[in-house]
């Protein structure tokens, strides 16, 4: 983006510079010189930074404002979605069934260097705790069933069972509006914790915590360590080893 393209954009999504710095993770006064020009040769990374933040609506404050009721389909409950016999693979979110397409090989070397960090790290934090991987079909309500391609399930001590505290998607072209748009709210309402959405081709990745007094989700790309939220940030994933792994596989 530009300098005019940025202004315009944050003028669009209404966003303060303070807002866009936390977003960004860095300092208002960094975000505001460069927006305004006085810096004259910023950091690549930082730009990318800034960018990223003004990059999707999506990531407003009203987030969760979007309908995206559909007249057109039959609608499924979670009991009829649990009978389909076939080898496609489905999700359904508010009724709605939508096929998951097969992952290609980066979304799958994504997978699991996640689900192996993570599954590393869980034996370090207390309590009972399972780090899975998809296809698995979960369900989070009477008209919603869904397959994250990485979710974590924490002993609840109120009814002493597992239940799903943390979900990662990694976006695919076929994928995107539902992880980025849909998801959020579908776990939100689904009583999950944490939910991240993992972008290689944008090198980004958006972590929710809905336990959180903001609900804008933080921004990293695959350089950056990644608080896990459910394990009070104590633990890190690291993923810009697998990133370079793919720009390996790219050339």
């Amino acid at each position: 983006m530009t300098i005019q393209e940025m202004q315009q954009r944050k003028a669009e999504l209404g966003l303060t510079y303070e807002q866009i710095a936390e977003r960004c993770g860095i300092a208002t006064i960094t975000v505001q010189r460069i927006m305004t020009g006085v810096t004259e040769n910023p950091r690549p990374y930082t730009l990318e930074l800034i960018e990223t933040a003004l990059d999707y609506p999506e990531i407003k404050e009203n987030v969760f404002q979007y309908d995206f009721s559909n007249t057109n389909e039959r609608e499924y409950t979670a009991e009829e979605y649990f009978k389909i016999k076939d080898y496609q693979r489905y999700e359904l979110i508010d009724g709605v069934l939508y096929e998951t397409a097969v992952p290609d090989v980066a979304h799958q070397d994504i997978c699991g260097e996640l689900f192996f960090q993570l599954k590393s790290q869980a034996r370090q934090n207390e309590g009972l705790c399972a780090v899975r991987l998809s296809p698995s079909s979960l369900k989070l309500g009477d008209r919603t069933v869904v397959q994250p391609d990485i979710y974590i399930q924490l002993r609840d001590n109120r009814n002493d069972r597992l239940s799903l505290a943390f979900a990662a998607e990694v976006v695919s072209p076929s994928s995107k509006l539902n992880d980025y748009i849909r998801k959020p709210e579908v776990y939100l309402r689904g009583g999950v914790r944490e939910y991240w959405i993992i972008d290689h081709e944008k090198d980004r990745i958006l972590t929710y915590n809905f336990e959180s007094d903001d609900p804008a989700p933080k921004i990293y790309s695959f350089r950056t360590p990644i608080p896990v939220a459910i394990w009070n940030g104590t633990s890190i994933v690291e993923l810009s080893a697998i990133k370079k792994t793919l720009e390996l596989a790219n050339k």
